[in-house]
């Protein structure tokens, strides 16, 4: 039919009156009681329907950052050439004319004197770079020395370093239409690239798991009737600075009616359950779902719902009856003896 996920967040272990928003059962297999976890205006999730409870803990994001180890080349005019991608973020300051936003910058400076040395080189292109900057009032990124080196920085999570070169421009590279070219005298790549020389690094952003910015941008938007005095789910809205952990519970439950793909179908519903739970709730919570079963560490890339089935503890015994079991030899009939069988029925 459909895929069904339902998301929420959780900041408090409390309700609007003051109650517990969950509450959990051990399992006794003694007296027959069977493990349970209730989330109010969620569900009561009974151990054996559950498929699997997978985890994945908050990370703070990393921005991406350059390093150039610079040196003095001659007397000349240099260029810092990079360009910029986005993941996880649609900026229109990254417009293109490609399908992937993005945006080259370029920060040319010179070098007046042969004796500088590679850290007043540095310096002057982080000086080049943060003037250009602050006239035209787009702080794209922040440069700075340390050292030999220039350091570029990305000013969020969201900036892909993709292009980052040092040139120099030849003035003997004459062509009809141009009187000279800039020359790459060093790039930048990540240390895991083959090309890598090990002096100048791109270190790659990563974007944060369950912070602030993530939560309110991939699933709290703040609009009106999200911000308005007493909304439906302003509980559920994230709180500034806090990290969150994601919980998934993926829960199969039988129907009890016959389905109309296949003869003798049993119909089940999967449904996921996917909660953020504040990071100072986490170790009550987990509590709370060991009582119906084992959590594992992040969700498998790919994993369709029938492997979830077929991975689960609940349901293997089931399915390997099914893919293995053979038919008894007492019931099977030659075509004579079902003939024969249909005859004296009729």
């Amino acid at each position: 039919m459909f895929k069904w996920t339902n998301t929420l967040i959780v900041n408090s272990n409390l309700d609007s009156s003051g109650k517990p928003k969950w509450s959990a059962q051990a399992e006794d297999t003694g007296s027959g009681v069977v493990g349970s976890f209730e989330f109010k205006r969620v569900n009561k999730f009974l151990k054996p329907n559950v498929v699997a409870i997978y985890k994945k803990e908050a990370s703070d994001p990393v921005l991406g950052k350059v390093t150039f180890t610079m040196s003095n080349q001659g007397v000349g005019n240099y260029r810092v050439a990079l360009y910029i991608r986005l993941s996880g973020s649609q900026n229109s300051y990254y417009s293109n004319d490609f399908v992937f936003k993005g945006r080259p910058l370029m920060y040319e400076f010179a070098i007046k004197n042969a004796s500088a040395t590679a850290a007043d080189v540095a310096k002057e292109a982080a000086r080049v770079i943060e003037k250009i900057q602050t006239i035209y009032g787009d702080h794209w990124i922040k440069a700075s020395a340390n050292g030999n080196n220039l350091v570029i920085e990305g000013m969020d999570e969201y900036q892909l370093f993709t292009k980052a070169e040092i040139q120099k421009f030849n003035p003997d590279l004459n062509t009809a239409l141009v009187g000279g070219e800039f020359e790459t005298i060093a790039t930048a790549l990540p240390a895991d690239d083959p090309d890598y020389d090990g002096q100048n690094t791109i270190v790659k952003s990563k974007e944060g798991f369950g912070t602030y910015w993530m939560i309110l941008k991939d699933l709290r938007l703040p609009t009106m009737e999200a911000r308005r005095f007493a909304g439906i789910n302003e509980e559920e809205l994230p709180v500034p600075g806090a990290k969150y952990n994601e919980y998934i519970i993926n829960y199969c439950v039988n129907r009890g009616i016959m389905g109309g793909d296949a003869v003798g179908e049993v119909t089940r519903s999967l449904t996921t359950h996917v909660f953020y739970v504040k990071q100072d709730l986490a170790a009550d919570f987990e509590a709370a779902l060991a009582k119906i079963g084992t959590i594992g560490q992040e969700v498998t890339p790919g994993e369709t719902a029938q492997q979830a089935l077929e991975a689960s503890s609940a349901n293997a015994a089931e399915i390997a009856k099914l893919k293995t079991g053979k038919a008894n030899a007492a019931d099977v009939y030659t075509k004579t003896e079902a003939d024969a069988k249909f005859e004296l029925k009729a």
